[in-house]
């Protein structure tokens, strides 16, 4: 933790934070993941007692989810995430390597939203600035968010 909040924990609590930090991060990718995976299982058109069966869970249950699972953005074809800070946090608890981060952020469309190409409007927005924000997060190590840079400036 660089910020100066963090300057003031000793580092016993520094690394508690941290690793607290982190487990919040996985805890959001997991659930990103279990709402996607319901949303597969419920393309399967099965009746949702053969869903919840299994699950052990009530249709009540998998039917709350299923409305939830229904604002979730599915991961971009090609990537290991919906946005570029999705795949920082994967990468962050140890979901990507450096290698697959720096390629997936390396090869993002961080096209402006709404831009126009054609007759279509781009779905994605000015999205470099979730990485600059991952990186100030502490999702990104500077060496790696200076790679990513180099990598793009050189597609100029």
């Amino acid at each position: 933790m660089t910020d100066s909040y963090g300057d003031r924990l000793d580092s016993v609590t520094k690394e508690r934070v941290w690793r607290a930090h982190l487990a919040h991060h996985s805890f959001v990718i997991a659930e990103l993941d279990y709402l996607r995976a319901m949303l597969q299982v419920a393309e399967s058109d099965l009746p949702l007692e053969r869903i919840a069966t299994p699950m052990h869970l009530t249709t009540f249950e998998v039917e709350m989810v299923l409305v939830q699972a229904a604002d979730v953005t599915p991961a971009r074809p090609g990537f290991s995430g919906a946005n570029p800070y999705e795949i920082c946090q994967r990468f962050a608890v140890g979901l990507l390597s450096r290698s697959e981060v720096v390629a997936e952020l390396s090869t993002w469309d961080y096209a402006p939203e709404g831009e126009m190409r054609g007759l279509h409007a781009v779905p994605t927005r000015a999205a470099f600035d979730e990485v600059g924000l991952a990186f100030d997060h502490g999702l990104l190590d500077r060496t790696t968010f200076e790679e990513i840079l180099k990598n793009l400036a050189s597609q100029d």
